[in-house]
């Protein structure tokens, strides 16, 4: 589902959708994720047989990926990219050097987070996103699970969920978790908060 709000059935962000889901793609698909991402100015003036034969895989394969990102098919693939690609950038990643004076910090780290919040609206399914605010609201109870870095958001989501009068429960103990996973019952949602998606 696109969440550019501009005209409707216009895709935004496609390269970053691509970005978003590329770890839970399958080989196949993954092959002509990689390969898009890889050739997009070429992408652009390919049709979805030439796609398919470079990444080597089918044509229908090629069309299951452009409607996994939420495309009709490989012809509104082609055209978000291309606007993705003549866009301008309207932030941009910068590193902080050691020299940088603490008005260049705060600069850099405000585009930085502006920049991640762009990317990630970007990124959304709202098809999905929908569906996951209906598992929790319906849910008896949600745990929340975040290891390392990841424990401070799932703590501060349990803080938020339990605000809004939602039964909530926050483990950010690996061994825990594992228990905890293993009482839940159908009814139960559960919020798991990673950077790497490794954890």
């Amino acid at each position: 589902m696109s969440t550019d709000r501009s005209e409707p059935g216009q895709l935004s962000g496609i390269l970053d959708r691509i970005a978003a889901l590329r770890t839970n793609l399958p080989p196949t698909a993954g092959r002509i994720a990689d390969f898009i991402t890889a050739n997009a100015s070429d992408v652009v003036h390919m049709s979805v047989t030439e796609v398919a034969e470079r990444s080597g895989s089918s044509e229908g394969s090629v069309i299951s990926l452009c409607q996994q990102l939420g495309a009709r098919g490989f012809q509104q693939v082609k055209i978000a990219i291309a606007r993705d690609l003549v866009q301008p950038v309207q932030f941009i990643h910068e590193d902080l050097e050691p020299d940088d004076d603490l008005a260049t910090a705060v600069e850099k780290i405000f585009r930085s987070d502006l920049q991640a919040l762009h990317d990630t609206q970007k990124a959304l399914d709202l098809g999905q996103l929908s569906r996951a605010v209906a598992a929790i609201r319906k849910a008896s109870r949600v745990e929340v699970f975040g290891i390392g870095s990841a424990a401070t958001i799932a703590e501060d989501a349990n803080y938020r969920l339990l605000r809004i009068g939602i039964n909530s429960r926050a483990t950010v103990d690996s061994h825990v978790q594992a228990i905890t996973a293993a009482l839940c019952t159908p009814d139960v949602a559960v919020l798991t908060i990673s950077h790497s998606g490794s954890t």
